[in-house]
């Protein structure tokens, strides 16, 4: 009796290729997924910096009696002895715009302040949009 042990073990071309297809089918659904978490972060994190803005404003037009100007937002951080709750830090200053620029990823955060005091709207990203909060009236 002669048995052949000469079976050579291995994968076949077909099953090598189904292998990668599946591969590449997961690579894509997680590139996209990661996509998506990426952008609900920079959302979230514009959302909050709008946010912290809206209460340090009103803190200072509830105590000056009207909003504070564009330039006082940008260059004076709202700094006030009598003021002190209306203070920006740094980290939020970083991402506040002014003046006619629009938000971006980089700067989320646009202040305009509205009827010479009386108003304020704040523009931030969310998604591939803007949306905004409105303070006071005029705006």
């Amino acid at each position: 009796m002669v048995s052949s042990k000469n079976k050579v073990k291995g994968f076949t071309l077909v099953e090598l290729l189904i292998v990668i297809v599946v591969i590449a089918i997961l690579a894509a659904i997680s590139i996209v997924a990661y996509n998506g978490i990426q952008q609900r972060s920079r959302d979230s994190a514009a959302k909050s910096a709008a946010s912290q803005l809206s209460t340090k404003i009103e803190a200072w037009n509830s105590i000056k009696g009207s909003y504070p100007t564009d330039s006082q937002v940008s260059t004076d951080h709202l700094v006030d002895a009598k003021v002190t709750e209306a203070a920006i830090g740094a980290e939020l200053q970083g991402k506040i715009i002014t003046g006619t620029a629009t938000p971006d990823n980089e700067k989320p955060v646009h202040y305009k302040q509205c009827n010479s005091g009386t108003g304020a709207r704040i523009t931030y990203v969310q998604g591939s949009g803007t949306e905004h909060i409105d303070r006071g009236t005029g705006c």
